[in-house]
């Protein structure tokens, strides 16, 4: 039977040269265990199970920290319970105690992506990469608003466009709260206060197309890029990554029935005559559709093909719109999810069906979703004026 990694924080038995006793983490699994060293030194009787008593000189900060350290080692053995990651002791003391003293910046970013899920693990690594590009010894501590600036001005003079400005400051900025949040940095600190993002987020906008450029696309099935676009406007707008997991043990009384990657959701689909029809296309192997090949060795590599895959099929749809007169402009995988609803709403669906539909957590995120559509209707009525 498979064991699980645990920890204790508990006071190693023997005296060290100065009589004293080190405050220790042990961290068992597989039958091997590993100490960790705290640097706190007492006397059996300051001890109590887990915590320094009262009397102890700064009990409370240290206990204070003790709790930090444990609270990190829970944060990585759910992380990777979570994502299926192997346990290593190297990557736990990392997670544990790779960020115990004000780090630089980008080893801050570094460490949080080993303690992270393997998608926002990129995330983290992709912003210490451009922080080292910027200022490779940059500390917390020189955060403040000026440095945001000079370091926004600077991906600026780089040609970086502001989506991704956005994405590194939006990254950063959860990246400082995490800091104080675990007592890194002071649980007041926050260089972010007086800086907006808002001015950053000019996203592409989202299209969504007719149920009659479907219909043209249909037309035209047979290739991987058009046929997943199109799968994934008959399953609810599923994207990639969940789509490219499916396997036949998905199949269940004629559903698809499948956990989001993204928000941990169940989802229960129902498939249509032609979502049977892709499925037929391209059975027999590991997987329902031929992205993942069943020779990744882990997430890293699933996600990796994923990514490559999705840039080819993003061309591919690209270029089989405009094959058929449509306007190809802006349009992607995502064009797919967006367009169901948008169909949804334009053949009369209540908003809270297409919210539970499309596993949108309130109306509000729903109503954003569709914020095109309505500004499209609305001009439409402006036109009977005239």
């Amino acid at each position: 039977m498979a064991t699980f990694p645990t920890f204790r924080v508990l006071l190693y038995p023997k005296p060290n040269a100065d009589g004293l006793h080190t405050v220790y983490m042990r961290a068992t699994f597989a039958r091997k265990s590993k100490y960790f060293s705290l640097r706190i030194y007492c006397l059996p009787e300051d001890w109590l199970e887990t915590r320094l008593k009262k009397k102890f000189p700064k009990s409370k900060e240290l206990n204070d920290l003790i709790r930090t350290y444990e609270q990190r080692a829970s944060d990585y053995l759910l992380m990777i319970q979570r994502t299926g990651e192997p346990f290593t002791f190297d990557r736990f003391e990392f997670a544990v105690f790779g960020a115990s003293d004000v780090p630089t910046l980008d080893k801050y970013c570094k460490y949080i992506a080993s303690v992270s899920s393997i998608g926002n693990a990129q995330h983290y690594i992709s912003l210490a990469n451009s922080i080292a590009a910027f200022r490779p010894s940059a500390m917390l501590t020189d955060l403040d608003l000026a440095w945001l600036h000079r370091y926004s001005d600077h991906l600026r003079a780089r040609q970086i466009k502001d989506t991704t400005i956005h994405f590194y400051m939006r990254t950063l900025r959860a990246a400082c709260n995490r800091a104080a949040k675990t007592g890194v940095m002071s649980k007041d600190w926050n260089p972010f206060s007086d800086f907006s993002l808002s001015k950053l987020n000019t996203n592409t906008r989202k299209r969504a197309i007719t149920i009659a450029d479907i219909r043209k696309l249909e037309n035209i099935a047979g290739t991987l890029p058009v046929d997943m676009f199109l799968l994934s406007f008959y399953l609810r707008g599923i994207n990639l990554f969940d789509l490219a997991h499916l396997k036949p043990a998905n199949i269940q009384h004629n559903r698809i029935v499948y956990i989001r990657a993204k928000t941990g959701k169940q989802y229960s689909i129902g498939i249509n005559r032609k979502a049977q029809a892709v499925f037929d296309y391209y059975a027999g192997g590991i997987y329902l559709v031929p992205i993942l090949t069943g020779k990744e060795e882990n997430d890293q590599r699933r996600r990796e093909r994923i990514k490559r895959i999705m840039k080819q099929v993003n061309f591919g749809i690209r270029a089989a719109f405009a094959s058929i007169g449509v306007d190809s402009e802006g349009i992607s995988f995502y064009t797919a999810r967006h367009t169901y609803a948008t169909e949804l709403k334009r053949a009369g669906v209540a908003m809270e069906i297409i919210s539970e539909a499309l596993g949108h957590s309130d109306l509000k995120t729903t109503k954003i979703y569709l914020k095109d559509f309505e500004a499209q209707v609305l001009d439409q009525a402006d036109l009977l004026l005239l």
